[in-house]
């Protein structure tokens, strides 16, 4: 997601550096505010997509990374999730509750007691043909062009405020929308190494995704706030 799209935390989401120089997204699963909202709508219809991310789950329950789906309008759906079980699954479906996807892997195949980081990712390529990714390597696999798009915003962590909070740590979050980034077996994109975070190279920007988990107030006000700040410039 753009970083110009507004990240709002709750209070159960923090910024946790202890084992990230850049910062990662920490949630505690539990607590209402367990979740970041963005402003980006989901966009994919029935085309290419990539939605990945780097997880480390604390706890063996279900929850999603990331969430495209209204909990007053729940028809129109694309999820990406860990389960209890250890295993990952993909959900798709229309806003009429039409072309329901539900693509599941094994379970087990992912530590859910805080012990290791994995790379998870969803991709559909220009035929409809969905695959889940853990570390590179293909998990499960089916076919599907169902379009989830209703003008649901992207939601990190949870599929709102009360089901399926994920609690563990989430970092580098991408989704990228008419693009299938993977097609057969690969090696997990290294952020810290390739593609460095702004948050990693600007220290206001870290200053302000904490803030803005403290206070709810939308990331980029804060920062436009900080930077204005440090320049002298008045609001």
């Amino acid at each position: 997601l753009p970083i110009s799209d507004v990240l709002t935390g709750g209070g159960g989401a923090k910024i946790d550096t202890a084992r990230h120089v850049d910062g990662a997204l920490l949630l505690n699963g539990s607590s209402s505010g367990s979740l970041v909202t963005t402003t980006a709508t989901c966009g994919v219809g029935t085309g290419a997509f990539t939605m990945e991310a780097y997880v480390r789950p604390t706890a063996a329950q279900t929850g999603r990374i990331l969430s495209a789906q209204n909990a007053g309008l729940p028809n129109a759906v694309a999820a990406l999730r860990t389960d209890s079980a250890g295993s990952i699954t993909a959900l798709l479906r229309d806003s009429s509750g039409a072309g329901l996807m539900v693509l599941t892997s094994s379970t087990g195949i992912v530590a859910m007691n805080d012990t290791q980081e994995c790379h998870i990712a969803w991709t559909r390529d220009g035929s409809g043909n969905n695959t889940l990714w853990l570390d590179g390597v293909s998990v499960a696999t089916a076919t599907s062009t169902t379009s989830p798009n209703a003008s649901r915003h992207y939601f990190i962590g949870a599929f709102d405020s009360t089901q399926e909070r994920f609690a563990g740590t989430i970092r580098w979050v991408r989704v990228s929308e008419g693009v299938c980034r993977y097609t057969s077996t690969f090696t997990p994109p290294s952020p810290a190494i390739t593609t460095p975070s702004r948050e990693a190279t600007d220290p206001i920007m870290t200053k302000a995704i904490q803030e803005s988990m403290r206070t709810l107030q939308p990331v980029t006000e804060i920062y436009k706030s900080m930077k204005n700040k440090a320049l002298g410039v008045a609001a």
